[in-house]
């Protein structure tokens, strides 16, 4: 994988989907995390692998903090991708940043499925779809409005079987990584539709049509 920009992570669960794309070989430059316990569970696999880990919580009320909690982490040119972030960006550091979050609803063809527990809410309605996906999709102020840039999903009918929740939550997380290393296969071409030539980022931009993988 060649990444050009340095490509900064962030997590506030357990970690296994960044630590999963970093035993495929995927390896950002920096992880970021405001769980103290998942940090001193990781700490010594990113310490192993070479790769920066932070512990920095993330608990401040006024806006103007959380702004400044992004800027003294990256620098205007980074790539910055969310996995399994519980915090809402402002809308300052979405401007001010290329940042991409993973998804596991298929919000394309279901948009009800974006916000909080979308494979819940799309397992305790499964009749209703035909598909399950995951996606990644530009942050933007909005909650998963952002523009769709890659795309995993799974015809219901094509004999995939879902008997339980965590069923469900099994087969979006093998979705999720399917997205991440589609994304980073093609993160050339993303990257060149995002930014200006001066790394700066695009906001009029034609709409994409984002990849399938």
């Amino acid at each position: 994988m060649q990444v050009k920009s340095k490509w900064v992570a962030f997590f506030s669960q357990s970690g296994s989907e960044i630590t999963s794309l970093i035993k495929l070989g995927y390896n950002p430059d920096l992880v970021v995390t405001d769980n103290l316990e998942s940090f001193l569970c990781l700490e010594e696999f990113f310490k192993d692998k070479g790769i920066a880990f932070w512990y920095k919580p993330i608990n401040f009320k006024k806006n103007y903090l959380k702004v400044r909690y992004y800027d003294e982490i990256l620098h205007e040119d980074d790539v910055v991708t969310l996995h399994g972030w519980l915090n809402i960006v402002p809308a300052q550091t979405c401007d001010d940043y290329v940042i991409y979050n993973g998804h596991p609803g298929h919000i394309i063809d279901y948009p009800e499925l974006k916000g909080k527990d979308p494979q819940e809410r799309a397992f305790n309605d499964i009749k209703k779809y035909k598909k399950i996906g995951c996606v990644l999709h530009r942050v933007t102020a909005e909650i998963d409005d952002g523009e769709v840039v890659v795309i995993a999903e799974q015809d219901i009918k094509s004999g995939i079987k879902i008997g339980s929740l965590p069923g469900m939550f099994s087969i979006c997380s093998k979705l999720s990584l399917v997205t991440w290393e589609c994304f980073f296969r093609n993160i050339d071409i993303i990257l060149e539709t995002d930014l200006n030539y001066d790394g700066t980022f695009k906001n009029d931009r034609e709409k994409r049509i984002p990849i399938y993988c």
